[in-house]
């Protein structure tokens, strides 16, 4: 864990699964680097909402996309209304599946050891919330993921506010950020 300051019961993740019944599971297995689902909670679930908690990093892992597309693959999601977040100390990071196609050789993509340790260097290497999303855009775009990004930092303070919501596109090596109010 980076930050030494977050106390022991802090560093393990959580989070939620919103299915399309409305009801929320809850992972029943939990460490610092995971949180994870039996198949009893989750199977014969359409998931609407997946969310967890990074409480020592601040982007997805490669296992989380691994395990994004393992879900969808299983028929678990519905990408036309589906989301798929991490929450951090430094913000919300938000990915949506804009084509099936491009995600589905994503995910299979994923699975290659080189793939993982590249992601790892550019993305998982970053230090601020800011390049971390700059990077993880390219790097989603450059790879034709199907995946885009939505994203809202936070600072001591902040409180969450809808206008601080951005999504981002990745054009001319840089960062392009589009208002989600408009």
């Amino acid at each position: 864990c980076i930050d030494d300051e977050i106390a022991d019961s802090e560093k393990l993740e959580d989070g939620w699964i919103l299915d399309s019944q409305g009801q929320i599971i809850k992972p029943d297995k939990r460490t610092n680097n995971s949180c994870n689902y039996s198949t009893e909670l989750i199977n014969g679930k359409i998931y609407q909402e997946w969310y967890h908690t990074h409480p020592c990093g601040m982007v997805p892992s490669p296992a989380d996309l691994y395990k994004l597309g393992f879900a969808y693959n299983k028929g678990r999601i519905d990408p036309e209304n589906f989301s798929y977040g991490i929450i951090s100390r430094y913000g919300i990071i938000t990915l949506v599946i804009s084509s099936i196609d491009n995600f589905d050789l994503f995910y299979k993509m994923m699975s290659d050891d080189s793939i993982k340790n590249e992601y790892n260097t550019i993305v998982g290497g970053t230090k601020n919330f800011n390049d971390a999303i700059k990077e993880l855009t390219k790097y989603l775009k450059n790879y034709n993921s199907g995946l885009n990004v939505i994203s809202c930092p936070i600072s001591d303070n902040d409180s969450l506010l809808w206008d601080k919501y951005k999504a981002q596109d990745f054009k001319n090596n840089d960062i392009i950020n589009y208002n989600c109010k408009q």
